[in-house]
């Protein structure tokens, strides 16, 4: 999924020509779903190792 976004941010922003609007909006739409879920996964994987890590510890 990162590498994905990492595509969508070359697209965006360093792109040789800029990107039309309508593409633009899009690309930024589906970056900032994307970058949620990445988000979401990853504390939910925290989450996961912090309780992992309460019980065998006790």
């Amino acid at each position: 999924m990162t590498a994905v976004l990492v595509r969508l941010n070359l697209r965006l922003f360093f792109a040789a020509e800029q990107v039309p609007a309508a593409e633009r909006q899009e690309l930024l739409r589906t970056w900032y779903r994307l970058n949620a879920v990445r988000l979401a996964t990853a504390a939910g994987a925290w989450v996961a190792t912090r309780q992992a890590a309460a019980r065998i510890t006790r």
